[in-house]
């Protein structure tokens, strides 16, 4: 067993240089899909170099490149895990993942502002209807006091007394509305 996997990671180091010797290409087709090579089609026009690790570069212990060639689902992907394809694969999920936390903490951020702008605005609002509440208790305060020293003096009728009367009631009840 150890033959064969010693000659399974010769063939692939010896893919893996000669793919870096021309160098790995990425590019897009009519369809929109991503697809790697050493050599793209004559119709692809533009490509993009994708840089793949050397060998030596990344070291693996027997065991894992074991389980790599008997097709460990668990270590392999059911794919040989260690081929460039696969390499240049989860290279490119760790810069989409990483541009997904970007921009998340990006979101995050202007959440944050937003609510903090929010905050802010509600306590300019609060101020100014404390300032409007207490002009509002002075107003109707003085009122009160003003129709209950007059309901203390004589009036030329009872009606008229009466409706003063009522109206002092509705001012007491604004007057405790404003003056909490």
């Amino acid at each position: 067993m150890r033959g064969v996997i010693r000659v399974l990671g010769t063939l692939s180091l010896l893919l893996s240089l000669s793919v870096n010797a021309g160098g790995i290409k990425k590019w897009v087709d009519e369809d929109g899909k991503v697809h790697y090579g050493d050599v793209p089609p004559p119709s692809v026009t533009k490509t993009e170099s994708v840089k793949v690790p050397h060998s030596s570069d990344v070291t693996h212990s027997a065991e894992t490149q074991e389980k790599a060639v008997e097709g460990d689902a668990s270590s392999s992907g059911g794919d040989d895990y260690y081929s460039p394809q696969n390499q240049l694969r989860r290279m490119e999920e760790q810069k989409e993942y990483e541009q997904r936390m970007r921009l998340q903490r990006r979101n995050d951020a202007r959440s944050e502002e937003l609510l903090q702008q929010y905050k802010e605005s509600q306590e300019r609002s609060q101020k100014q209807q404390d300032k409007i509440d207490s002009a509002s208790c002075e107003k109707y305060s003085a009122n009160v006091e003003e129709y209950e020293h007059r309901l203390m003096g004589p009036y030329g009728s009872e009606e008229k007394r009466l409706s003063d009367k009522s109206y002092l009631g509705t001012l007491k009840s604004l007057q405790a509305h404003y003056c909490k």
